[in-house]
């Protein structure tokens, strides 16, 4: 689950060469098919070009260009692996039902290595299954991270805390916005604090059991902290949507309020309100905050996740496919997809480059994950529902104290561990 929601499009393909593409489609005169968003076809059209033009050998290729939208990738290439484009690019959190599919070919050699050697730790993880790599990272960009106005949060270091991020706030009759009752926000709590959760999938893709310690030792802390939010003068609750209430939903409540905030908790894609209504010079992108429970100090962690390419298992040309995937998986390709479409690299040597870390909010969430950034993969169906309630619970509705922590915690994972048949 992405917090932005890509729009499915299916539409007239636009092609190199010839004729015509669209997701479940594949013409075999053609040496290489390959899937991207709509919006996305003139880069890939570019794209295409240069690796023609980068070997003799490849100058000749037919290679065709259809139209898939990354969100729902999966749902389209399950529906025929075979008749799939060669190449496709697809959000992070579908690579799991992909290999359960048949529709990606595991990387090894060459490939593997280029992977490891070139992007984000959080990414390369996000690309791999059970150790095995599967995919090309070409996008770090979806995830969260601190915003804080400098006017009002001074001296922002990484011993901050969140309850001096608050303080701060409060003084300046301001508030501080995490979205406790959002479980992509919430999940970062209890990471931090180091409780997690296991899936394990069936043959045919479907959950056969999902264990969680939210309940132990380190969800305790996890609880109590958020607890400790209730306590802070400057804190402001948001969620979701978890508790009913419009008024309290983190973007809805960003663009009611933005100059009544000093410091929130979200992703890139609010910049432009943020930044326009304090100011760039005063915008300030940075690693979130530190979490104290009792004696326990620990930051507060991100899902981290990207777009990827991969490479169809059933492909009938797998070396060029590989060879194409690279290519547009690159430091220059990804330095084309930042300049024309705004996103995010995965790239190491991009990412510290002048060019993106100007752009404050990737360079945010760069920081945050160097950091504490945790790929979103293997999450279980669950979770979302779940975890949202008991952050509403806790931070909205006040129903949980620390007398019945305990118990709500219990309640919680047993809602994240069963499976609905």
């Amino acid at each position: 689950m992405k917090k932005v929601k890509m729009l499915g499009v299916l539409s007239a393909s636009v092609l190199v060469m010839a004729g015509l593409a669209s997701c479940g489609s594949k013409e075999t005169k053609y040496d290489l098919t390959v899937w991207c968003p709509v919006e996305h076809q003139e880069v890939y059209k570019g794209f295409v070009e240069k690796f023609k033009a980068s070997s003799d050998e490849y100058k000749e290729l037919n290679i065709k260009i259809g139209t898939c939208s990354e969100a729902d990738a999966y749902a389209t290439v399950s529906k025929d692996v075979e008749g799939a484009a060669d190449v496709f690019s697809f959000a992070n959190d579908q690579l799991y039902n992909l290999i359960n599919v048949g529709a990606l070919t595991q990387l090894g050699g060459e490939y593997e290595t280029f992977v490891k050697d070139n992007n984000l730790t959080g990414m390369i993880n996000a690309a791999q299954k059970d150790g095995k790599t599967y995919a090309f990272p070409i996008t770090a960009d979806n995830g969260y991270f601190l915003y804080y106005n400098g006017d009002v949060v001074k001296n922002y270091t990484e011993t901050t805390t969140f309850a001096d991020v608050a303080s701060q706030c409060a003084a300046a009759g301001k508030k501080f916005v995490v979205p406790v009752g959002d479980s992509w926000y919430t999940y970062g709590i209890f990471s931090g604090y180091g409780a997690k959760y296991e899936v394990t999938y069936g043959d045919d893709g479907k959950e056969q059991s999902i264990t969680c310690d939210y309940n132990g030792a380190n969800g305790l802390k996890a609880g109590n902290f958020m607890l400790s939010l209730n306590e802070m003068k400057g804190f402001q609750y948001a969620d979701g949507g978890s508790s009913g209430e419009k008024s309290v939903v983190l973007n809805d409540y960003i663009t009611s309020n933005v100059n009544n905030i000093g410091a929130v908790v979200v992703g890139t894609w609010q910049y432009n309100t943020i930044s326009e209504a304090w100011g760039a010079d005063k915008t300030n992108c940075t690693y979130l905050p530190l979490m104290t429970a009792g004696d326990t100090t620990s930051r507060m962690r991100s899902f981290i996740g990207g777009k990827m390419v991969g490479v169809n298992k059933l492909s009938k040309n797998v070396p060029l496919a590989l060879k194409f995937a690279k290519f547009i998986s690159g430091e220059d390709a990804q330095k084309t997809r930042f300049e024309k479409l705004s996103m995010g690299p995965s790239n190491t040597t991009l990412n510290d480059s002048t060019e993106v870390k100007s752009n404050k909010a990737i360079a945010g969430l760069a920081a945050q994950v160097a950091k504490a950034g945790d790929a979103q993969i293997n999450v279980p169906s669950t979770f979302w529902t779940a975890v949202q309630n008991f952050g509403a619970s806790i931070c909205y509705k006040k129903e949980i104290n620390k007398d019945n922590l305990q118990e709500k915690l219990d309640g919680l994972v047993s809602d994240i561990t069963t499976i609905t048949k």
